[in-house]
């Protein structure tokens, strides 16, 4: 019984600790490394809110304006741009400026903001595991706290890293509070990249914060067609489109009551238009993107992801809130969510073949889909908290206190 009311004890301290922090108004930066909002930028961006309203002065800094965040962000005073100011200044002295042969006319952005702002925590958000090696340096240097969030980790990052790099990476890591990845897969492949074992890493689990109802029943059969729905940016590389498209230009996909959708916007829409129109390809969709992503689920079936690389895709875990099965390759965490043949069926390689295959699998099994998407809510339930966001932010809060 000692034991347990010490437990209490070190609890109510450490509550206590928190409000004292909270009430002492802790300077804490948001930094994205990302050029423009999406999905990525959620779990950081509800955080702050948080973070606010516990009383701490938070500061957000971006290279995308604050229109693009105003809806999740309510403060605009909050937010300051780290676009460099090469605009005001001529042509001349932007090349002099490049090839280091005079001083910026304009003072870094990012320096000025850790200058000005003096956080005592900063939060870096990257899109990646390699480019947020700026911020983490600029920190470095100042002697500041800071918290990595890595969104993606891909093999393919590997011809962008020399021995240098990957030194001065490891290193920068090193010194962070915590580092956190959005799936268990992300963080082996960063130890694999960099040949490291990261000693101060965690699991941050990405939100569903959708506000509706997301028991969404299972939509009727119109004129026997099932619908297949891939909701994402528009970028081929990434979310192999391409992929998809030399699967299904194949006769048997064309002859079959089925029908894809594609949902989002991104640098590849005018390419991935053409080819479908070069292919001929007839039962398939190109759609702008739709906020309310209940609308899709709404009328479509299950979700595909012919990627060739994911972080913890925030579409994947929608869909399975949503009671829907999902076709996906076996990249980033989509098998930490995705159980072949249990609530979905999984390409081990984003290849022709073998997504061909996986998508064979699953049209063999369209009659259990429905059964299937049940599956996915239970199991997303039991596998991600109930709030992500709070779940972070005490993380978050643990290394204030630190």
């Amino acid at each position: 019984m000692s034991a347990i009311l010490h437990s209490y004890y070190q609890i109510e301290l450490i509550l206590k600790h928190i409000k004292k922090e909270a009430e002492n108004g802790k300077r804490v930066l948001f930094i994205s490394s990302n050029s423009k909002w999406g999905g990525s930028e959620i779990l950081w961006a509800l955080t702050a809110n948080l973070l606010t309203e516990s009383g701490h002065k938070v500061a957000i800094g971006t290279y995308y304006p604050y229109e693009q965040i105003k809806h999740i962000v309510r403060e605009s005073s909050m937010h300051y741009s780290l676009l460099p100011e090469t605009e005001k200044t001529n042509l001349l002295n932007r090349i002099l400026v490049k090839l280091r042969l005079t001083a910026p006319p304009f003072p870094d952005p990012l320096s000025a903001l850790l200058d000005t702002q003096k956080p005592q925590l900063v939060i870096i958000s990257q899109g990646n595991n390699i480019d947020g090696l700026p911020f983490m340096n600029a920190c470095i240097q100042r002697k500041i706290p800071f918290v990595t969030l890595t969104h993606l980790v891909s093999e393919y990052f590997w011809p962008f890293l020399t021995d240098e790099k990957i030194n001065e990476l490891n290193l920068s890591f090193d010194k962070a509070e915590i580092n956190f990845f959005v799936s268990n897969s992300s963080l082996a492949m960063h130890n694999k990249l960099l040949c490291t074992n990261i000693r101060n890493a965690a699991i941050a689990i990405n939100p569903f914060v959708k506000s509706k109802e997301t028991v969404l029943p299972y939509p009727p059969l119109s004129e026997g067609r099932y619908k297949i729905a891939l909701v994402g940016r528009i970028e081929l590389y990434h979310k192999g489109y391409d992929l998809l498209l030399d699967v299904i230009k194949q006769q048997k996909w064309q002859k079959r009551n089925v029908w894809f959708s594609i949902y989002g916007s991104g640098p590849h829409r005018e390419l991935l238009s053409r080819m479908i129109n070069t292919y001929g390809i007839s039962n398939i969709s190109l759609n702008e993107h739709i906020d309310d992503i209940s609308k899709i689920w709404e009328t479509h079936h299950i979700l595909l992801m012919p990627s060739r690389m994911e972080g913890q895709s925030l579409a994947l875990i929608e869909a399975l809130h949503y009671q829907r099965a999902a076709i996906v390759t076996a990249v980033g965490g989509t098998e930490e969510i995705v159980e072949e043949g249990v609530n979905g069926f999984v390409s081990q390689n984003p290849t022709l073949p073998e997504i061909d295959a996986a998508l064979e699998r699953a049209w063999n099994s369209r009659n259990n889909w429905e059964e299937m998407g049940k599956r996915s809510r239970e199991l997303i339930l039991k596998k991600h908290p109930v709030d992500a966001v709070h779940s972070f932010s005490e993380q978050i809060m643990k290394a204030i206190i630190h």
